[in-house]
């Protein structure tokens, strides 16, 4: 499991492995990176299966940004302008120059059936704590608000993360085995998504030429 944290002065990213329930967190505080060791991220990252919730688009973009040496403003300006500014991660990725990252990565907001928040599906799920982000987005972080920060990420998302993670054991068993079939790598996407490539699949196996159209940002139809 990871989820992050981002605010104009702090930068936190915290992992917890499901297996041994270890947690683990890489924080940058006033630009200090000092334990923020990126290589140590990026093979963390690589060499296992990371979940997130609502990961691809914000996560996943924010991680590329802080591996990518850019600063904490800089971080806080990438998160704004998908938070605030509603940029999807593709828009993000070519308005920022973000690097190439290949993870073996499953997005549980896309596997979750409806929509809704994590707050939303632990309360479906019963979980035992929820909590809202407990400093508003546009603060300074002090020392004493990052540790309250980590525990928030720790604590709280994460628990909820993996609470989730859990009740969509089946679904997650079920892309697995479509994603061997198919050969085609279906863990982070919804069900309409999944159909899509399984046609795209078949209709290619078929010698259909499949290809989406490359419409350009702000094109309207009438």
């Amino acid at each position: 499991m990871f989820d992050i944290e981002c605010y104009k002065n702090y930068f936190l990213l915290g992992l917890k492995n499901i297996g041994s329930g270890n947690t683990l967190y890489f924080e940058m505080h006033n630009d200090d990176n000092s334990n923020f060791d990126r290589e140590k991220i990026k093979r963390l990252l690589t060499n296992n299966t990371i979940a997130g919730f609502n990961s691809e688009n914000y996560d996943i973009p924010m991680i590329k940004g802080a591996l990518m040496g850019m600063t904490n403003q800089q971080l806080k300006n990438l998160s704004d302008t998908i938070i605030v500014k509603n940029k999807k991660y593709w828009e993000v990725n070519r308005q920022f120059n973000l690097p190439p990252l290949k993870l073996d990565h499953i997005d549980l907001c896309n596997v979750a059936p409806t929509f809704g928040t994590l707050k939303i599906y632990g309360g479906r799920l019963n979980a035992k704590k929820m909590q809202d982000l407990p400093i508003e987005p546009s603060a300074t972080i002090s020392v004493e608000d990052a540790a309250e920060l980590r525990s928030y990420c720790l604590g709280g998302d994460l628990e909820l993360t993996e609470l989730l993670h859990t009740a969509l054991l089946p679904q997650l068993e079920l892309r697995r085995t479509m994603s061997a079939q198919y050969k085609v790598d279906l863990m982070a996407k919804s069900d309409a998504q999944i159909a899509e490539a399984v046609f795209k699949h078949e209709l290619t196996e078929a010698g259909v030429d499949v290809h989406k159209v490359d419409i350009p940002e702000g094109t309207e139809f009438k």
